[in-house]
């Protein structure tokens, strides 16, 4: 048990983070889809709600990102691979 909680955290340390999403978003729509991609269903969740509260004040480029990639997932979920 213990070897397999020490393994989740090794492993965790490789997953994307909320602000790593949001870097990217800043300038490089490619990586942030990438990033969206390889985030889990529970930091999708957290995600949403970080950039929900935070559209009134996002310039007009990182908002016609962050609503391109909502679109995609609200239509395809993650099978974008």
């Amino acid at each position: 048990m213990i070897s397999r909680i020490k393994a989740g955290k090794r492993k965790s340390s490789e997953n994307p983070t909320i602000q790593d999403f949001i870097t990217a978003l800043q300038g490089a729509p490619q990586r942030a889809i990438q990033i969206y991609v390889e985030l889990r269903d529970r930091d999708w969740i957290q995600l949403k709600r970080v950039l929900d509260a935070m559209e009134p004040i996002m310039p007009i480029q990182m908002l016609a990102t962050w609503k391109a990639i909502e679109a995609m997932h609200d239509t395809y979920g993650k099978r974008l691979n």
